[in-house]
């Protein structure tokens, strides 16, 4: 319960933010592409991962917020 608390109040603060993470083909070593990803940053500026918050949003019934 906790957690789905935490992810109301970063919607509120605007706090969920996206990394685009490069992507490199193996061959030339060049970006091909990159990889959004989302993260939430705590009160006290540590970062947790998606995979931190979005499975209790699921079950919480509060994903459609994130998205």
């Amino acid at each position: 319960m906790q957690i789905s608390d935490e992810v109301m109040q970063a919607l509120e603060d605007s706090r969920l933010r996206l990394a685009y993470q490069p992507i490199v083909t193996a061959r030339s070593r060049k970006v091909s592409h990159y990889e959004c990803l989302l993260r939430l940053v705590k009160l006290d500026g540590s970062i947790l991962t998606a995979g931190h918050f979005v499975p209790a949003c699921e079950q919480m019934g509060i994903v459609h917020l994130v998205d």
